[in-house]
């Protein structure tokens, strides 16, 4: 699981990666802690036909856990855990995540 980066204070966060053909990427959401009290918004984009997945469980690798697939544009809970980003074509593609925290 890949963590994110903070940004220039403990509201910004971001990620990065280019992905190769036929693989995924989870991202663990950052805990709100200190004065960041909530998520506020999960933004994403993608260079490719990337399937985007959440999770609301406390282990996300476990066997049993849950995806669902969040739609571009689609409202995204801010109790979520983790994202994933699978990448099903045969081409790289780059996946950018952010979250800001309230």
């Amino acid at each position: 699981m890949e963590e994110l980066l903070r940004g220039v204070n403990e509201f910004n966060y971001s990620f990065q990666k280019r992905l190769a053909p036929r693989t995924a990427v989870v991202c663990k959401i950052p805990y709100p802690t200190g004065r960041a009290k909530s998520v506020k918004n999960i933004t994403w984009y993608t260079t490719a036909d990337v399937v985007v997945t959440a999770c609301i469980a406390e282990v996300t690798n476990a066997a049993k856990v849950v995806w669902d697939k969040l739609e571009t544009g689609a409202d995204v809970s801010p109790a979520i855990t983790a994202i994933k980003f699978d990448n099903t074509t045969n081409d790289y593609a780059v996946v950018c995540l952010r979250v800001l925290m309230d």
